[in-house]
């Protein structure tokens, strides 16, 4: 991994902890995903919870129901709530 994605990884997690109060699991480095792979920019995936846990499945349908699928987008939401910007 990077120093500059280690160093964007550590940011965005902190900053999601801080908005969320999500239990912190840490930061995994995976070599297993091809755009990751071939990235220019540092490059990072935020994993919210598991879908196969019913009881996390439903706290993300809450926190990003499906219409945010729309141009206004979930992605827009979620920087938000991590830096606290509308």
């Amino acid at each position: 991994m990077s120093e500059a994605c280690q160093k964007a990884g550590e940011c965005v997690l902190n900053a999601t902890l801080a908005a969320t109060g999500a239990k912190n699991k840490g930061i995994v480095q995976r070599s297993d995903l091809t755009g990751f792979n071939f990235a220019e920019v540092p490059t990072i995936l935020i994993e919210m919870g598991f879908l196969s846990n019913l009881d996390e499945d439903a706290l993300i349908f809450d926190a990003f129901p499906p219409h945010y699928g729309n141009k206004s987008g979930a992605k827009p939401k979620l920087l938000e709530i991590i830096f606290g910007t509308p």
